[in-house]
């Protein structure tokens, strides 16, 4: 099975940046993606129907799922730096410490190029829940203090 190209994290990482500069440009001081940008949301999940294609889409998934921190949160990072912004990315987060355990998450960064926080989604949905962990809706269910205001979010197809 070819892998769908929405698994190319690096393009679309690559898109990205280069949408944060735009936006930067024209005078946004808060940017806003989609959930689960990085790689792609898994809405073709409630199609699959043989147990190979699942496991081989699952990690190919799972491998262009992204860490926090890492190298593609480094790099967002750096363009809320160079945008002076607020970024708010959609990601399918890798769990580094539980290996095979990804979050639909969202990643808070401030201008200064740091990691705010990030929310892992609580109640995963159906073509989610083959691929994605339930986050615990604790600590990483907050709102962050922005110089214009607040800014939460939850994530909702």
């Amino acid at each position: 099975m070819n892998k769908p190209d929405y698994f190319d994290s690096e393009a679309t990482l690559e898109k990205a940046l280069g949408l944060i500069a735009e936006a930067s440009g024209n005078g946004a001081t808060l940017i806003l993606f989609p959930e689960t940008l990085l790689p792609g949301h898994p809405y073709w999940s409630i199609n699959l129907a043989k147990g190979p294609e699942w496991s081989v889409t699952w990690a190919e998934f799972l491998r262009h799922s992204i860490e926090v921190p890492g190298r593609e949160t480094d790099a967002l990072c750096q363009a809320a730096k160079r945008s002076n912004a607020y970024v708010v990315m959609g990601i399918n987060e890798r769990d580094a410490t539980y290996e095979g355990r990804m979050y639909n998450s969202t990643l808070f960064i401030i201008p200064q190029g740091e990691v705010m926080g990030t929310h892992r989604k609580v109640c995963i949905t159906v073509q989610e829940i083959f691929y994605h962990t339930r986050g615990d809706g604790g600590a990483n269910l907050r709102v962050y203090d922005a110089r214009f205001g607040q800014v939460g979010g939850v994530n909702l197809w």
